[in-house]
């Protein structure tokens, strides 16, 4: 995915389970993707850059090009408003799992229940259900430890929250001019919600926050960055 070059993304890129049960088990979290089925989300990224406040908005459209029991394809488009288009492969495992086809990266599952953002759900989904997982660096999202929450359960529609922790990542830097290298501390956190409709992604919003230290405190940095995305529409 094409990010906006802040300090905040830098930074994040700097720091660096198992399956889903029953289909009777997973209900109403898991949707099962379908050969040419599509998805459009709308999608608004707001950072901070020295110039004030921005808001980067684009459209993702995500289109199942092949769909069985072991694996589905589906290729990604994002317009970025004003700007670019980039077009991406994508492989779908069945317990949720989606990465970059041919780079080994993890890709972000905005569309289905993301099993890298949010492990395995329990047996039985009700309000207050927490579990935890060790999130992988998506092309994205940083890494890190999330607690996961039930956070709400009516009919088809489930609401789950997680608050996640990169942990504090600390290596040497070039400095200003590359004359030498000087220690850089850098711990993000993020909170995660997100609202299914019979497992397929209605609303995702999540918070990120970078902290930094630089030269033992002669530079510090608190960046923010927020994604929101919406369901446009859904086809089979």
């Amino acid at each position: 995915m094409r990010q906006p070059t802040t300090v905040a993304f830098v930074l994040i890129s700097i720091l660096a389970t198992s399956p889903l049960g029953t289909a009777a088990q997973r209900d109403p979290v898991v949707h099962s993707l379908v050969k040419g089925e599509s998805f459009v989300y709308s999608r608004v990224v707001t950072y901070r850059t020295v110039g004030g406040v921005e808001h980067e908005k684009s459209t993702i459209v995500l289109n199942v090009l092949q769909a069985d029991d072991s694996s589905a394809s589906v290729r990604q488009r994002i317009s970025i408003d004003g700007g670019s288009e980039s077009v991406r492969d994508i492989q779908a495992s069945p317990d949720g799992r989606w990465s970059y086809a041919g780079h080994r990266s993890v890709a972000q599952d905005f569309a289905t229940w993301d099993a890298n953002q949010f492990g395995a759900m329990p047996a039985r989904v009700h309000p207050g259900a927490t579990w935890t997982v060790d999130v992988p660096r998506s092309a994205m999202f940083a890494a890190g430890r999330a607690a996961v929450k039930v956070v709400a359960v009516r009919d088809s529609r489930v609401t789950i929250e997680a608050v996640g922790d990169s942990g504090l990542l600390e290596r040497r830097v070039p400095s200003a001019g590359a004359e030498r290298y000087v220690p850089l501390r850098v711990r993000g956190t993020w909170t995660v919600r997100v609202t299914y409709d019979h497992g397929i992604v209605q609303d995702f919003h999540r918070n990120e926050r970078v902290y930094s230290t630089m030269n033992r405190r002669a530079a510090q940095t608190d960046d923010k960055v927020e994604v929101a995305m919406r369901l446009v529409s859904h086809s089979i």
